[in-house]
């Protein structure tokens, strides 16, 4: 899927897929900045904001805002400049729960191929958080990596037990400082477009610096007493990278409430799912019920205790999840009003 070197748009990552995509667009483009009211896209001629209104979405027929990564068709209108007019189908979405509000999704970018989930070895691993992450990435029809930065910092046990959490996502250990372990960063993006996720502090902005080779994205030391970040990056933002690919920066998030998060948990525990549809029952909870494959394996030694703790605690919430969209649906509809999803 290389992109055609002499196409302009090249660099933003067109190939021929996008090409399917934005059939018929008349100034095709690439959202590669989110601001307030407007988007920043890159078109083959110019890097333009558009404006991004209710009326423009309704002319264009789109429900949702465009988020980073988007490919949308620009026009210049009499009244309001230049604005978005149709967006193409997207083929992946980065999407988390809204955090401000509890019926809504969050796009935190679109039409990637490679998630880059990136964890400091320097502190101890959080596994919870990073199970979320790696679940998120899962659900996101993108390709999950593991990555870890400041391993000369780490032991074995933190390690191990990171490879043990990335379950069957690649793991690839990188510094954007000294270099060592961008090759095979470089490797995993190859021509596609990958987004950077993980909290505050962890290096994704320093990675990105290194594989762009050029210092593209703002960075900061930790804070020393605690070891965190101090949110230098901002917004999210999309960058070519030397070569080919493209990667966006997001900043730092530490809270991760999936959004409709079945599938992206049963894909990061691929295994713990499969098993469980060995158990004598449909409905077993896993809990010590007769002929449950799972709790089978733990007493063998096979599965550990904790992991399938984590993959039920998810499953729980997804559950929670649905039962909760399905009532707010109700609701709605018995409000005579349209559904906010």
């Amino acid at each position: 899927m290389s992109p055609p070197p002499t196409h302009p748009l090249a660099p933003l990552g067109w190939d021929t897929r996008v090409a399917e995509a934005v059939e018929g667009f008349a100034e095709p483009g690439r959202v590669v900045r989110v601001e307030y009211g407007a988007v920043v896209v890159g078109t083959s001629a110019r890097e333009v904001v558009a404006d991004w209104t209710a009326k423009a979405a309704r002319a264009a027929g789109i429900d949702a805002s465009p988020v980073v990564g988007d490919w949308v068709d620009i026009a210049e209108t009499a009244d309001e400049g230049v604005v978005v007019v149709a967006r193409a189908e997207r083929w992946s979405s980065l999407v988390r729960h809204d955090p401000a509000d509890d019926h809504a999704e969050q796009v935190l970018a679109a039409n990637v191929d490679v998630i880059f989930v990136v964890s400091a070895a320097d502190r101890p691993l959080n596994v919870r958080r990073l199970d979320r992450m790696l679940a998120l990435a899962w659900g996101s029809g993108a390709q999950p990596v593991l990555v870890l930065t400041k391993v000369d910092l780490a032991d074995e046990v933190e390690r191990d037990l990171a490879a043990e959490v990335a379950g069957r996502a690649r793991v690839v250990e990188a510094n954007g400082v000294t270099g060592e372990g961008m090759a095979s960063l470089r490797s995993a993006l190859g021509s596609g477009t990958a987004v950077f996720l993980g909290p505050s502090g962890v290096g994704k902005s320093t990675l990105v610096n290194a594989l762009c080779a050029t210092e593209v994205m703002a960075t900061a030391d930790v804070r020393d007493r605690d070891g965190k970040g101090r949110h230098t990056t901002t917004t999210r933002e999309l960058w070519p990278v030397p070569g080919g690919g493209v990667v966006i920066d997001t900043p730092g998030i530490r809270g991760v409430q999936l959004w409709d998060p079945e599938s992206g948990v049963d894909a990061h525990f691929s295994d713990l799912a499969e098993l469980a549809q060995q158990c004598r029952f449909r409905d077993c909870a896993h809990g010590g019920e007769p002929g449950c494959a799972v709790a089978d394996a733990i007493a063998t030694g096979t599965l550990s205790r904790d992991r399938v703790g984590r993959w039920l605690e998810l499953r729980v919430e997804s559950d929670g999840w649905a039962e909760r969209q399905v009532e707010h649906d109700r609701a709605q509809r018995r409000d005579g009003r349209p559904r906010r999803r």
